[in-house]
């Protein structure tokens, strides 16, 4: 362990890396939970998370309670002041210590002008929370803590749906596993979790999917350690079943990191005649190895970029069958990734748009007659999703829609699933099948 560091100054110093430099929760979190000792970690993460998907409610509450803004320079003293709300609005830390360590943290990080403030401003929280609660919940962008640009972009598309929307991307994700049948059967794995007193449900959906209620650590979960389980939503499980993949296939998976359908391909469809996972990220490759190495699976890793022509990087010139995982907003995982809201912004969502179209026209070029392209994304936004794919058809006479669903309409293409719907994240899938010579 690294020199350790109190939770709360460390998630303080967390969400100014995040919230104001824009840097990814995940990779924060995983760099700075090595300055914390093991028993500060869930307390540090906690605050973490809670501070960066509530951010919009605790700097709404921060601005009724300071008379003016924390100077820039001094912009830790703000997080720190932002903790300490976190703490008091979204924990059941009691009251008394929050304040206690607020100060406390306060008067460590080198601040001790701000300590009489820290106190105050927690002190006045207390006593004015019901009254600041009622006035921040009147706008759905302080309410559920989301930018106003990307409320306004949901309500655009979704209308009435905005608030549940808003509501479930707020929700503590669940937790479900991919089982290998192959390795372990449904029935013993189920009879398994019985005896360990593990609650869980299955999909209607995906016969191997399984959501543990009660989210353990991986390597607590049971045969987690033998690569008979993989972590992995129920969302991105589905995009899988709906590949019409015989033996005998070639199979693309493009923009495959970190490996989720590459591993759940390889174990649905063990008579493929090849599977190629490609990824323009190398550190991202990387992780598909390591999942292929844990579960005892192997295919075709490459590196490449899918806007370029694909030539330059397919060991094959065509493929029977082509999942595509496009780059996106990430908007149906906010739930998972509460960093999103706050990184993304709407002129690189445009940026996205235009990315998806490239790699759409590349990697149809490599499909074979009579094939079919699956689109999946892990977005809400229309125009990465139905939209996108509604331009496609229009553009490329040799693309027909095969319907996921029987509300699909070539103006209309696609499903959507919105966060929490069906059990798993928001997501978007389209079939296209190209028109055989």
């Amino acid at each position: 362990m690294k020199n350790a560091k109190n939770p709360r100054r460390l998630a303080s110093e967390s969400a100014l890396r995040v919230l104001s430099n824009r840097e990814q929760l995940t990779t924060v979190i995983n760099f700075s939970e090595e300055y914390t000792s093991p028993e500060n970690r869930s307390l540090y993460r906690e605050l973490t998370y809670a501070t960066v998907r509530n951010y919009g409610w605790i700097n709404g509450a921060l601005g009724i309670l300071l008379s003016k803004p924390i100077t820039e320079k001094d912009l830790l003293a703000h997080y720190i002041l932002a903790v300490g709300i976190c703490q008091l609005q979204y924990t059941r830390i009691p009251p008394h210590a929050a304040l206690n360590e607020t100060v406390e943290t306060m008067r460590k990080a080198g601040f001790p002008k701000y300590v009489n403030l820290a106190n105050a401003v927690m002190r006045n929280f207390m006593r004015r929370q019901a009254e600041i609660s009622a006035k921040l919940d009147a706008s759905y962008e302080s309410r559920y803590s989301f930018p106003e640009w990307l409320v306004n972009l949901i309500k655009k598309h979704y209308r009435e749906k905005t608030p549940d929307i808003l509501e479930n991307s707020n929700r503590h994700p669940p937790l479900w596993i991919r089982l290998n049948p192959a390795k372990c059967k449904i029935p013993e794995y189920l009879e398994l979790l019985s005896v360990k007193n593990i609650a869980f449900r299955t999909s209607e959906l995906v016969p191997e999917a399984i959501e543990i209620l009660n989210p353990l650590p991986a390597d607590k979960i049971p045969l987690f350690k033998t690569g008979a389980v993989f972590i992995q939503d129920l969302a991105s499980q589905y995009a899988t079943t709906l590949l019409p993949v015989k033996d005998g296939d070639a199979v693309l998976d493009c923009c495959a990191a970190p490996g989720g359908k590459t591993t759940h391909i390889l174990e649905k469809y063990p008579g493929i005649r090849l599977l190629v996972a490609m990824d323009n990220d190398k550190k991202r490759l990387a992780r598909i190895q390591d999942n292929l190495d844990r579960l005892k699976l192997s295919c075709h890793v490459v590196f490449g970029d899918a806007c370029s022509d694909p030539g330059n990087w397919s060991p094959v010139p065509e493929y029977d069958v082509i999942l595509l995982d496009a780059p996106c907003s990430a908007t149906g995982v906010i739930r998972r990734h509460p960093d999103i809201r706050w990184i993304r912004t709407a002129e690189e969502i445009q940026n996205i748009i235009a990315v998806q179209k490239r790699i759409l026209r590349s990697i149809w070029s490599i499909l074979k007659p009579g094939g079919t392209l699956l689109y999946t994304t892990c977005s809400i936004i229309p125009e990465e999703n139905s939209f996108q794919i509604r331009d496609f058809l229009n553009e490329h006479p040799d693309a027909e829609l095969w319907p996921v669903s029987p509300d699909e309409t070539r103006e209309n293409p696609g499903l959507q699933r919105l966060p929490g719907e069906a059990g798993g994240d928001g997501f978007f899938y389209a079939r296209l099948k190209k028109a055989a010579r």
